[in-house]
């Protein structure tokens, strides 16, 4: 059958067969099991876990580039850093409702991954977690307050994002080069956005910052030509000097009096005094 198991581990699989069922003695996946390095398992296409598995290692179906669909147990609360990495034939994955943290570049590169619902309960989405997917649209959980670092970068059909209510931050390219996306509306709660959050959106035309953010880091809005609204606050206070690089068509919407206005005027950006 290809299984290398010790104990209630599975250790590795190393058959030839296009669908595999985990045996029913398994509890635990270990990393790197289901190896697809230098297209080790090529013909794998789909893999039955049962609903007594409660881990899953790292990397656990790594490169597996012909896994084209995968249901997680109901008993796994994590998934772990690169558990899907490139996985290019992806294109269904059924997540458990009470998974609470997706690690680092669990889904990255799954080009075929174009929708997945996120559970309710989930607090956690890991750097990188959907970068260079083919999503279309994502519901964020409100137990999320963070989004970290490349999240969903380059996702370049993405049209439409819904925020969580408690989201606070947002890091670095975390929207960057999402080139479907024309409007984004930012949750109340939103106190930092960082650079490069929406670098290289360049279908990108309104966005709208919440009260509390003080600072618009380099690049937020960088190399956006289709960008003629941003609606800011007049509890910004800093603004980057190449915050808007490259997006030359910007109209800056803000209170009179206010930093964003003053800013525009000595940047020669086009403003709106609201």
């Amino acid at each position: 059958m290809g299984f290398r198991i010790n104990g209630n581990k599975l250790i590795s699989y190393t058959g030839s067969d296009s669908s595999v069922v985990v045996p029913n003695n398994v509890r635990t996946i270990g990393d790197n099991a289901f190896d697809g390095w230098q297209g080790a398992l090529s013909n794998l296409k789909r893999v039955f876990l049962h609903n007594g598995i409660t881990s899953i290692g790292q990397r656990a179906f790594y490169k597996c580039d012909g896994l084209t669909e995968i249901e997680i147990p109901p008993k796994i609360v994590r998934l772990k850093l690169d558990m899907f990495f490139c996985c290019k034939s992806l294109s269904k994955v059924i997540l458990p409702s009470g998974l609470k943290k997706i690690d680092g570049h669990a889904f990255c590169y799954c080009s075929s991954l174009k929708e997945i619902v996120l559970p309710a309960g989930l607090t956690e989405l890991g750097s990188g977690a959907f970068q260079c997917t083919d999503i279309e649209e994502i519901v964020l959980p409100d137990g999320i307050m963070e989004i970290k670092a490349n999240t969903f970068l380059s996702c370049k059909n993405l049209k439409t994002i819904s925020f969580p209510k408690n989201l606070t931050t947002i890091l670095s390219s975390a929207f960057g080069n999402c080139k479907s996306l024309t409007e984004v509306i930012l949750p109340a709660r939103v106190l930092k956005i960082s650079e490069k959050v929406f670098d290289g959106c360049s279908n990108l035309e309104r966005v709208v910052v919440p009260s509390g953010v003080f600072k618009i880091a380099k690049l937020t809005f960088g190399f956006c030509p289709k960008l003629t609204c941003v609606e800011l606050p007049d509890t910004v206070v800093e603004i980057s000097d190449d915050a808007f690089y490259g997006s030359n068509n910007v109209v800056i919407k803000a209170p009179a009096g206010s930093y964003a206005i003053e800013y525009a005027k000595e940047n020669g950006i086009q403003y709106e005094e609201t």
